[in-house]
């Protein structure tokens, strides 16, 4: 294919360690590209199609690709003092992954390139790119040019019933996510990638569970899917979950509400601050699926 790959490892201001792929070409003066992927995947995402990915089209056109893994995933479980086996690794959020993950990333991008970048992010990946150009404003527009959104989600007010249904059985889901994996929500392990195993009753089974959440695709290569659906299937953290059932049942995007209590000493207000779209400060580009039961057009 004619370029380079390179791991970085970089640490956040709250102590995560973070996997972090480049994808280059010796003689690319093009602009650096760094690409989010979405909850319960991984940046194998970009990927997993070969040349047909992305990542790789991307890298072929002589653009300067960077593949983050957001803490949690298999690629980024380390952390300067916390264990995954520890419940208190698990109860960061998205929230966390702009200010620090997307932050810490796009400014070593930057300090490496003398670039400014186009960030593309998927789903979650959109999310915590709304975030960081609305809470961390200069780091964004100094290390930032476009952000461009794959199915972005804000809010799921014309999102399937089955999404609202979850975030009413989350508090009950959550204990057992708790006991069970000690906050990992849906670990990368070989019990979970069993569903999802190369064989097609389990194929059919993984596509029932995912389904009510991403609804039906019938454009995935189905040679190619009982492996590509192990190799982006990721862990989430519970933090990450509380703040989208918060944000389900409350309808607004906003920061993650620890109680009336809780809100008046981090906050001081009785709800949590919202993410304004009006602080946005960077162009913004938004593609969304026609048929997209979660990122759904009325709401982008």
């Amino acid at each position: 294919m004619g370029f380079h790959n390179r791991i970085y490892t970089v640490v956040t201001e709250d102590g995560y360690i973070l996997r972090v792929d480049r994808l280059f070409r010796e003689s690319s003066q093009k602009t650096p590209v760094i690409m989010g992927s979405g909850a319960s995947t991984n940046s194998m995402i970009y990927i997993e199609l070969g040349n047909k990915s992305l990542a790789f089209f991307l890298a072929n056109e002589g653009y300067d690709v960077w593949l983050i893994n957001w803490r949690g995933t298999r690629f980024s479980r380390g952390h300067v003092s916390l264990s995954p086996n520890n419940s208190t690794f698990w109860q960061t959020g998205f929230h966390d992954m702009a200010v620090y993950d997307l932050k810490t990333i796009s400014n070593f991008v930057y300090a490496e390139t003398g670039r400014r970048a186009i960030y593309i992010g998927f789903s979650m990946g959109s999310t915590i790119a709304l975030i960081y150009n609305i809470r961390e404003q200069k780091s964004a527009e100094r290390t930032l040019k476009t952000i461009i959104h794959l199915a972005p989600v804000a809010t799921f007010r014309h999102s399937a019933p089955f999404i609202k249904y979850m975030s009413t059985i989350w508090p009950f889901l959550k204990i057992l996510v708790r006991i069970l994996w000690n906050g990992e929500v849906i670990p990368y392990n070989k019990h979970t990638t069993f569903f999802c195993s190369p064989f097609p009753l389990n194929v059919q089974i993984c596509d029932l569970i995912i389904q009510p959440f991403a609804g039906i695709n019938h454009d995935i290569d189905p040679l190619l899917y009982p492996v590509t659906n192990i190799q982006i299937r990721d862990s989430i953290t519970t933090g990450t979950v509380d703040h989208y059932v918060q944000i389900i049942k409350t309808d607004r995007f906003e920061e993650l509400s620890y109680g009336r209590l809780g809100n008046l000493k981090k906050y001081h207000q009785i709800n949590p601050p919202l993410y304004e779209f009006s602080e946005l400060t960077i162009p913004q580009i938004m593609f969304v699926g026609e048929k997209d039961i979660l990122a759904t057009v009325e709401v982008s």
